[in-house]
């Protein structure tokens, strides 16, 4: 599996599959993520940063001088972003951001969407595992 089918393959709402999700993907605002995720996406692409910080989010990531196939850095991103990762940090820890940030804003989308169709706060509170208080603060920013 190549690191695009491994980048599609991702969940937590960062699968870029349908057209839609696809709007919601490129519309990412990565000014709003941690500079730390931002530094990694000019590294190594948005769909790679994005699996790391679904992997390895809100800890370290040890990132190898020398690269081998076996890998389970080059298993999930693929071998030529590890090796722009190691030229960059090898041989040091890298701090990789949480997804939090990344959730919210298409949680956020998606929510302001559905309302835009028509979908009562109660309902959208209820799917969205939130109160109908904070649907309202997200419809109204």
């Amino acid at each position: 599996m190549d690191a695009i089918q491994q980048e599609a393959r991702h969940g937590a709402g960062l699968d870029p599959g349908g057209s839609e999700e696809m709007q919601e993907w490129s519309a990412l605002d990565w000014d709003a993520l941690p500079r730390g995720l931002r530094e990694i996406k000019d590294l190594i692409g948005p769909g790679a940063a994005l699996i790391l910080a679904e992997e390895y989010g809100g800890g370290q990531l040890y990132v190898p001088c020398r690269i081998r196939e076996s890998h389970p850095l080059v298993q999930l991103i693929g071998h030529e972003k590890v090796q722009r990762l190691s030229l960059a940090y090898g041989g040091d820890k890298l701090h990789v951001p949480k997804v939090d940030a990344i959730e919210r804003q298409f949680r956020r989308r998606r929510i302001l969407s559905l309302r835009q169709t028509g979908r009562s706060i109660a309902s959208l509170a209820r799917e969205f595992n939130l109160t109908c208080r904070r649907v309202r603060q997200i419809c109204s920013a």
